[in-house]
């Protein structure tokens, strides 16, 4: 009987490399170059620390300190710190196992029901702790892992470990997406609070003139009511924008792991907002670095996990084998005497699945089409980044040409409103009609900051789509 095991053990050693799992085929059709990319490119584009473009060392220090501090991101370097011990302990379940074991004898552990039966419940206690038998020693138990089994599990493993860190790499740079945008919209709120006000006291001033001229004849009840409810307007405005200021400061308290704002936050708000944009290159990377995408890497990493698990699926589908063993020393203690003895055991085994009404072979069929489903889900997140790449770019280009003309818009009417003051001087203009010059062009400044912040967001969004390149040089905090 032994020899029929070993000569079994033997064969599988065999035959245990001619089941394998293949890994699919992940290959998509990249496009050439992006449709939406400006012709003339700059190298410095690549750079993988974009925002420090916006030339801001209060931004470039924030982004630093959420890096660091971010809870999100800490989260996920734990599933991922999690996921390389998992790694850990598979391989490690491959290897023989050995254990220590010293405590009674299982197989004589259970009272004779002759002494059960004995009236004298004292004895029978003391007679059982004074003839008792013991096992002390070492156990071996190693499950070979043939047929793909072993192979499947360190790919799955290895797999949930790209997985994490591809969540990692994901979180960062949605991370420094998001405080570049919040941080632009706080700079923003500032400037609009600090705009609103001016324009609150320009309309105050208006209302004055014009009830004035009202009185005198020269307005009607019309102009004034304009003129209040352009007023109530701008007030309701700057409590608008004194609220997005503090929504502003939290959301930035949240995303770097603060209790309180910083004060170089606050600081600012006595402080033009100046937007360095026009420096800002076009975007030249190339589209074949798509697939450093971290979104990407996950569905590759899924595919590559479910391809391990497929392989310990088939696996089952087949004997196991192994090796067992022990070295114990076996005795008993008797009030009189004392014995001992030495056990020694050590051979392979195998266990053959005969009938499990298909259960393995549906696990199979199971891990099979998730690989599949898997293999379209790559496939598609390929073409779902490609399609926001080129969108996000378009986006980009859009408001950054709006941003131009609004400027060139703004230097006409700052252009209007200075030959208003000069008419106002040489006495063609009433102050009604400078104040009016003056308060239009406010207006327009006021839409120059929500075009700013949207070009700010397009310009985030283009390059998280896009930040993929140099992830791994962002900054690593100390969760990291």
């Amino acid at each position: 009987m032994r020899l029929g095991l070993i000569a079994i053990f033997i064969a599988a050693l065999l035959c245990a490399c001619s089941v394998k799992t293949t890994k699919p085929d992940l290959k998509v059709e990249l496009p050439s170059s992006w449709r939406n990319t400006p012709l003339v490119a700059n190298l410095q584009s690549r750079s993988d620390k974009w925002w420090t473009a916006l030339n801001d060392p209060i931004l470039n220090d924030t982004v630093t300190l959420a890096l660091q501090n971010n809870l999100t991101v800490a989260e996920a370097v734990e599933r991922r710190n999690a996921a390389r011990a998992i790694e850990k302990a598979a391989i490690a379940n491959q290897r023989p196992q050995i254990g220590f074991y010293a405590g009674p004898d299982s197989s004589v552990r259970v009272l004779p029901k002759s002494i059960l039966d004995n009236e004298d419940q004292s004895n029978t206690l003391s007679s059982y702790r004074r003839s008792s038998a013991y096992l002390a020693g070492f156990d071996l138990n190693w499950e070979l892992p043939f047929f793909g089994r072993g192979k499947g599990v360190r790919d799955s493993a290895q797999a949930n470990i790209d997985i994490s860190q591809a969540d990692v790499s994901a979180a960062k740079i949605s991370l420094v997406a998001e405080v570049v945008r919040v941080y632009e919209e706080l700079r923003a709120a500032d400037e609009k609070t600090s705009l609103l006000q001016d324009m609150s006291e320009k309309y105050k001033s208006l209302d004055e003139l014009v009830s004035k001229a009202k009185s005198a004849g020269l307005m009607s009840d019309a102009d004034q009511i304009e003129a209040r409810s352009a007023l109530n307007d701008a007030e309701s405005a700057l409590s608008d924008a004194s609220f997005l200021r503090e929504s502003a400061i939290q959301r930035l308290d949240v995303l770097c792991g603060l209790t309180s704002p910083k004060a170089e936050w606050l600081s600012q708000a006595s402080i033009p907002w100046q937007l360095a944009h026009a420096g800002i290159p076009p975007f030249d990377i190339p589209a074949s670095l798509i697939r450093g995408r971290p979104d990407i890497h996950r569905a590759e990493a899924v595919v590559l996990h479910n391809a391990g698990e497929l392989g310990i699926a088939r696996a089952d589908l087949y004997p196991k084998f192994g090796v067992e063993g022990a070295l114990m020393l076996s005795g008993s203690l008797t009030k009189s005497s004392k014995s001992s003895s030495i056990v020694q055991l050590i051979a392979p085994y195998v266990r053959i699945p005969l009938l499990d009404w298909g259960l393995n072979r549906d696990m199979v069929n199971e891990r099979e089409a998730e690989l599949r489903e898997s293999v379209l889900a790559y496939r598609e997140a390929v073409i779902s980044a490609i399609a926001e790449t080129e969108l996000a770019i378009a986006n980009f280009n859009t408001y950054d040409e709006h941003l131009q003309r609004m400027e060139k818009e703004s230097k006409m009417l700052q252009d209007s409103s200075s030959r208003a003051q000069d008419a106002f001087k040489s006495g063609y203009f009433s102050n009604v009609e400078v104040l009016r010059a003056e308060i239009k062009l406010s207006q327009r400044k006021l839409q120059q900051i929500d075009t700013k912040v949207s070009w700010v967001t397009a310009f985030a969004g283009a390059n998280k789509a896009q930040a993929s390149m140099l992830i791994e040089s962002y900054p690593d905090g100390k969760n990291n």
